[in-house]
């Protein structure tokens, strides 16, 4: 009588990009002819795994040990409003990254509301990770998928737990250089219009802001705390800060749509931009780009953070012993027209 023989097991493509000292997206692209990789990469890839004996194998990546193929992305930053996602620029441009990424690899991402009504409890859902997207602390839905033991890592820190793995813009160094720019531009008073510390977002733009102010001995000039990121919320609080008796001569907003509003505040006010007041933002977008004048911006690489959280969280996916480096991403100074000096 015959004796049956287990059926040997596949090697695994974290196996490969282990062998071959790559990535998983690395080991992806080689074998799918995807991505920008050289020939030799390409070649060194496909040699690795044929010496293992890796077959790809999209129904693997997806049903095979029983996954769902799906990843979930959260956003709670946003409130309750899961439509004001797409709204913003910066959002948009990752969510279509994460998107790209997450397909490449045999997964769809699916977003979660970006927060529940009172009382009601955090939506049921089945995926095989997350990302959460500038954690605010509380998120029902994100200590939810925690305790279900889901994989997730996150864009910008969890306050709630810091042994999530992240990927967050280096929004520190990034306030320096607008500040330091706006400074050299000629500016002597140089205001924030300050958001609600309840993310490493805001909590780093702020606390950079303060140290900056104390390293140049300057005074703090901040608006009041705003949670709603719109136009109208911008020249709200830039309304504020240039209606006191010693206005600023330059406004930094944390987001784009903040900075233009506080640009239809100055038109209001008749004040000249750059000349009267210059102003400048945190996330590049078209609209930054377009306005008259144009806006002068901190660009926060948002394609790079998507694909990164999805690379991180795939590599969790595929082996949750494997030690994922938190990293900054840097972010890249847009000068335009409403900060330069007349000089």
């Amino acid at each position: 009588m015959a004796t049956s023989r287990a059926p040997e097991r596949r090697p695994r493509i974290t196996e490969v990009a282990a062998a071959a000292g790559v990535s998983i997206t690395t080991v992806s692209h080689a074998l799918n002819g995807k991505g920008r990789i050289s020939d030799a990469t390409r070649t060194h890839v496909h040699e690795v795994a044929r010496s293992l004996g890796y077959r790809p194998s999209a129904n693997a990546r997806s049903l095979g040990s029983g996954r769902y193929g799906l990843i979930a992305l959260k956003v709670s930053m946003l409130g309750g409003s899961s439509a004001a996602f797409v709204e913003f620029d910066y959002f948009r441009r990752l969510l279509n990254a994460a998107t790209s990424a997450a397909l490449e690899h045999g997964f769809a991402l699916v977003t979660l509301p970006g927060g529940s009504a009172d009382g009601e409890p955090p939506p049921d859902f089945s995926a095989d990770g997350m990302i959460a997207i500038d954690p605010e602390p509380g998120d029902e839905a994100l200590a939810a998928a925690r305790q279900r033991g889901l994989q997730i890592v996150s864009t910008g820190r969890d306050l709630d737990d810091d042994a999530t793995p992240w990927i967050d813009t280096d929004h520190r160094n990034g306030t320096t250089a607008v500040l330091d720019h706006l400074a050299a531009s000629g500016a002597k008073r140089i205001a924030l219009i300050a958001l609600e510390r309840v993310n490493s977002f805001a909590i780093d733009i702020t606390g950079e802001y303060e140290d900056w102010c104390a390293r140049n001995g300057c005074e703090p000039i901040e608006s009041r705390a705003v949670a709603d990121y719109s136009a109208a919320t911008g020249r709200e609080a830039a309304l504020e800060l240039l209606s006191t008796p010693n206005p600023p001569d330059a406004i930094y907003a944390p987001l784009d749509g903040l900075g233009l509003g506080a640009l239809s505040a100055a038109r209001e006010l008749g004040l000249d931009v750059p000349g009267d007041l210059m102003l400048a933002a945190c996330t590049d977008s078209a609209s930054a780009a377009t306005s008259k004048p144009g806006l002068t911006s901190l660009s926060l690489a948002p394609e790079e953070i998507g694909a990164g959280a999805v690379d991180m969280l795939l590599e969790l996916i595929g082996d949750p012993s494997t030690p994922i480096k938190n990293r900054y991403v840097p972010t890249k100074l847009v000068v335009r027209q409403s900060s330069r000096s007349a000089s």
